[in-house]
């Protein structure tokens, strides 16, 4: 049966390929560049582009900047404000630059990974079914387990936990069912309730794999888990991880969830080698930048920061081994929907427990990609009342598979809709907002 599912998600992305072809590879105008700061390796960067982009969080992009092009990823998108993730340092401001994207090879890497699901053993198809409402189990849920294990975690952290009725009944339903549903409307403490569902897992001795749609999502989702696992060994061990580039300063006060963090622990002489070079290159960048420098200077300059790369080179790539090494042994790894199709330390892992956060904005081949990692059980998390996921083709299989979400093909919609209670689904009520 999932193979019928695989033929419809392939041409769904085939039409959004051909139609995002057919637009180009977008060229936008940018201006008011100001550099944020450094995150693990990339230079990150916010501008204001000249027209409003929809393009998905970690795609590939160039940035043209005085005649030359420079390659980064989109960390964030809202509307005409955008955060690019640069290789490069280009300096503290950037009047204008131009951006070149290609938004299709994501969706090419989540087709390749949908092709190897075929053909993997590994890869839980019985759960990626479920997930889409073709076959059904529940469960009935008590707090009973979640109240036991959240306990552990109140004496861990040595101060109570404060949680409400139904966000203690969606933590238990998570940990007793293979599918479930929380729905959190706005101000009802979903990524509480996200944060303290990831934890209790982990104390349960599962591993966890945190997505969503955006980069924005995953750090906030991240900061709520760092905040319940905070004092916990798979914390303080560097196993509980944010994956890729972030733009969320309040993460920097759990530095462990960041691989330099974890470098800095465990090899603090690699991390400020690296960090010293950087700082040089940095600096004899800005000195070459300098118009009243004579033509040798400048050749000398640019002997030097050639010399720096070349000694940075060896040590940025012990980092990426590094990194992919903490990623494989993690117990809590946290990173963008595209991120886990693109990155092999990631889609050749298989967690115990998959959580989707903002799921409403996801595409449904993506979810069912994402659940096929799951060796028990996956939770959503969202709001199916919501913005939706975008879409520019216009053919059938984009608006079945890539315009209505996971909710949705699930049945959950439909059920809130009759009034009816649906057993994989748990409601959070209590308003917190005034």
């Amino acid at each position: 049966m999932f193979e019928k599912y695989l033929l419809q998600f392939q041409s769904a992305l085939n039409d959004e390929i051909r139609a995002l072809r057919k637009s180009g590879g977008q060229k936008t105008f940018l201006s008011d560049g100001c550099y944020l700061g450094k995150r693990l390796d990339r230079y990150v960067y916010s501008f204001t582009a000249d027209t409003e982009l929809r393009f998905p969080d970690d795609t590939p992009v160039d940035l043209e900047y005085r005649g030359k092009k420079y390659k980064g990823t989109i960390v964030s998108i809202e509307g005409f404000e955008l955060i690019l993730g640069l290789e490069n340092h280009l300096g503290d401001a950037i009047a204008t630059a131009i951006l070149f994207t290609a938004p299709w090879f994501l969706l090419e890497e989540l087709k390749k990974r949908l092709e190897e699901v075929k053909n993997l053993k590994s890869a839980n198809v019985s759960l990626a079914l479920k997930l889409l409402g073709k076959t059904s189990e529940s469960i009935p849920a008590t707090s009973s387990q979640a109240h036991k294990i959240l306990n552990k975690l109140e004496q861990q952290l040595g101060k109570p936990i404060e949680y409400n009725e139904n966000q203690l009944l969606a933590i238990d339903k998570i940990l007793s069912q293979n599918v479930s549903f929380i729905w959190g409307p706005p101000g009802t403490g979903k990524t509480k309730t996200l944060g303290m569902a990831v934890a209790t897992l982990v104390q349960a001795g599962e591993s966890v794999l945190v997505v969503a749609h955006s980069n924005a999502a995953v750090d906030v989702a991240m900061l709520s888990v760092a905040q319940y696992l905070q004092a916990s060994p798979v914390y303080k061990n560097g196993l509980v991880l944010r994956y890729g580039v972030t733009n969320l300063s309040s993460l920097d006060r759990f530095p462990q969830l960041h691989v330099r963090g974890v470098l800095e622990q465990h090899n603090p002489a690699l991390s400020s080698q690296i960090e010293q070079l950087e700082k040089q290159k940095k600096s004899l960048v800005r000195q070459s930048r300098n118009e009243k420098l004579s033509d040798l200077q400048r050749q000398q300059l640019k002997t030097q920061i050639a010399l720096v790369k070349q000694k940075l080179q060896p040590l940025k790539e012990q980092l990426k081994e590094k990194e992919a090494e903490l990623i494989r042994q993690a117990n809590v790894v946290g990173c963008t929907l595209s991120k886990a199709a693109i990155a092999q330390e990631v889609h050749q892992r298989r967690f115990d427990a998959v959580v989707i956060d903002e799921a409403s904005m996801a595409y449904i081949p993506h979810c069912a990609f994402i659940s096929t990692l799951a060796r028990r059980r996956v939770a959503v998390f969202g709001d199916f009342r919501q913005l939706g996921p975008i879409s520019q083709a216009d053919t059938e299989a984009a608006r079945e598979w890539l315009q209505q979400d996971i909710f949705n093909e699930a049945g959950i919609t439909a059920s809130v809709k009759r009034g009816c209670t649906d057993p994989i689904l748990v409601l959070l009520k209590i308003q917190y907002r005034k």
